[in-house]
């Protein structure tokens, strides 16, 4: 007896899971749709450029993408002391405030240098303080600047060419 009423009560659980499953999929389905359609927008392109490199870099995407731009503003004037000890102590950036609404935009694309390794300030401080990325695709793109950057392929300082013997002449000396 005791078996039958604990399979009875089994077979209670699993037919209400089961309805309970049922009547939640469409409550599911809709939600999925309306994340759908709210990430069915454009991107946007956000950066930094102290030097211009990341400017080019967000420029060409604009380009390709034929999407909005947007620049991240710094309040400060955005020196080497400046970029030293903000990354050393991890210090926010002051911005002027960002003036596009980021939950129009899906994937959101961040074009910034690297400075010592970690990413910018001004583009950290963004990321921090706009919550609204959450849920978003976002991709982050890293320019760096390199002084020798116009010679290819080549460090600051060319290396001496090594003096070699012609093949001609250390043939006739193994002869």
């Amino acid at each position: 007896m005791h078996a039958i009423r604990t399979t009875a009560a089994l077979l209670f659980l699993i037919c209400l899971l089961a309805c309970g499953a049922v009547a939640v999929a469409p409550n599911t389905e809709q939600r999925v749709a309306a994340i759908a359609a709210d990430n069915a927008t454009r991107p946007l392109v956000v950066y930094y450029s102290r030097t211009g490199k990341a400017r080019l870099a967000a420029t060409a995407l604009k380009n390709r993408l034929g999407c909005d731009i947007a620049e991240i503003v710094s309040k400060r004037d955005i020196g080497i002391a400046t970029i030293t000890l903000d990354q050393m102590f991890d210090r926010d950036d002051a911005q002027e405030p960002f003036p596009h609404d980021l939950t129009r935009y899906n994937p959101v694309i961040i074009v910034s240098p690297i400075w010592f390794m970690k990413l910018s300030s001004p583009a950290r401080t963004f990321i921090k303080h706009h919550p609204d990325l959450r849920g978003r695709d976002v991709y982050i793109i890293t320019t760096q600047a390199v002084r020798w950057s116009g010679k290819t392929m080549q460090s600051p300082r060319p290396r001496p060419k090594k003096a070699c013997r012609s093949e001609a002449s250390s043939t006739s000396a193994a002869s």
